[in-house]
């Protein structure tokens, strides 16, 4: 059998992945799925391996030399010989990998992955579609903030590679507890934010800051008018906020939106396709999110 490319998922995405894949030749090794298949775009990938290798090796020096012939970073993915993977790991180039502090762009540093199919075969793709080893985005935590959905927002900024400026106009729906409205508060825009829950009270402080406790799906663009971003983390189903989304696009009146797309027991893949049609759209399974996808638009 000969494999082709490569999969992380997320832990509890393993299923959806494979439904995405459609591939009944896969190999199925813990939450890594090797696939007869060239390389797709998953939407629920933690981390993609592009193209993927197999080599026969008879010592740990000899698939150490290998893998530093075809690239200068590794990241194993250990599904079985734990021990012996980590011998030829401790022979590889080592990065230091810290905490991110935001705000901060993507690194220009890249891994290769790659794991053991039996002692003497190696499975590698030197080229994956993160630069974090295993697609783990790790930062420095605010353990201030009302909630650990901030982690998503500072994952997307990063993504984008673009902030929202002092003075200029957000709307966000869906945002009680205030994670979100705190780092958008705290960077100085001019932020409107809606939910039928109120904030945490440490979020009185942003002058900032304009509270309408209510449906945020009441907001129309007419309302509100020109703002230069809207965030959405709201609970809702993906249909309700593409309608609410295409309002906005179809005014004019916005053109940066970061939108958390959530799921409940099903993904609906449809969904996912509507706001993937939209011009400039990227549609990412953050390391972050949960059962969830963050949908991005920048101009």
């Amino acid at each position: 059998m000969m494999l082709r490319s490569g999969y992380l998922a997320k832990e509890g995405l393993l299923k959806n992945l494979l439904e995405e894949l459609q591939d009944p030749k896969a190999l199925v090794l813990d939450h890594l799925v090797l696939s007869t298949l060239p390389y797709q775009e998953l939407y629920f990938k933690q981390n993609g391996w592009k193209e993927v290798e197999t080599f026969a090796f008879s010592s740990i020096k000899e698939a150490a030399r290998l893998l530093r012939a075809k690239g200068k970073y590794w990241a194993f993915y250990p599904t079985t010989l734990y021990r012996r993977g980590l011998l030829i790991q401790e022979n590889l180039a080592k990065a230091p990998v810290k905490p991110l502090l935001f705000p901060t762009s993507l690194p220009s540093t890249s891994y290769g992955g790659w794991t053991l199919l039996d002692e003497k075969t190696l499975v590698f793709s030197k080229e994956t579609t993160s630069p974090f080893p295993h697609g783990e985005v790790l930062f420095e935590e605010d353990k201030t903030l009302p909630s650990r959905a901030y982690l998503k927002l500072y994952e997307a900024f990063m993504q984008v590679g673009s902030l929202p400026q002092k003075g200029e106009k957000c709307l966000e729906i869906g945002a009680s507890p205030g994670s979100w409205s705190s780092i958008l508060a705290t960077l100085g825009a001019q932020l409107t934010c809606c939910d039928r829950a109120p904030l945490a009270p440490s979020l009185k402080r942003f002058s900032n800051l304009r509270f309408v406790q209510g449906d945020a799906f009441k907001l129309t663009p007419q309302e509100v008018g020109p703002i230069d971003w809207l965030f959405s983390d709201l609970i809702c189903y993906p249909d309700k906020l593409f309608d609410y989304i295409r309002l906005w696009l179809e005014s004019g009146l916005c053109k940066n939106f970061i939108c958390t797309l959530k799921f409940q027991e099903g993904i609906s893949l449809k969904a996912l396709e509507n706001f993937e049609k939209i011009p400039g759209s990227r549609l990412l399974h953050l390391f972050h999110n949960k059962h969830e996808i963050t949908w991005m638009k920048t101009s």
